[in-house]
């Protein structure tokens, strides 16, 4: 099971920790590449990290069907299960398909869609302090 603290880390991987660390903790990546902004990517079967590219971690994606606890509360995978995570935050944004809560350092993307039950591409993205710039498309989202 996946555990992340917001704004710290997960699983004992904490934010800025290095690729070494990573690798430490969640064993050789089954990939590895570059993206086109240099950030070094680490994909595994459930998840994906990602370093900057000073190779400090800032971003962690948990794919569909994971387990994981958010500040010890155990996700789902369909928006009324996510609803306890997303009341731990005092003001939830919803922008370009993503539900942004930046107390938590977490954006929730592909839930806010109508088709609930298809999980396929729904993703938990937890994200390093200052990461996630504010959008002027941003709206406050509403159940």
């Amino acid at each position: 099971m996946v555990k992340y603290t917001s704004y710290k880390g997960v699983n004992g991987l904490l934010f800025n920790d290095s690729p070494e660390k990573a690798i430490e903790i969640f064993g050789e990546p089954n990939d590895q590449l570059t993206d086109s902004s240099g950030n070094l990517v680490f994909t595994y079967k459930n998840m994906t990290i990602s370093f900057d590219k000073n190779k400090r971690f800032f971003y962690f994606a948990l794919h569909p069907k994971t387990a994981a606890k958010i500040n010890d509360v155990l996700n789902g995978w369909t928006l009324k299960d996510i609803k306890p995570i997303i009341a731990l935050d005092s003001n939830p944004q919803e922008s370009s398909g993503f539900i942004i809560l930046r107390d938590l350092g977490v954006a929730l993307v592909d839930f806010n869609t109508s088709e609930d039950e298809d999980i396929h591409n729904k993703t938990i993205v937890f994200f390093r302090n200052g990461e996630l710039k504010k959008s002027h498309a941003e709206k406050p989202f509403k159940f």
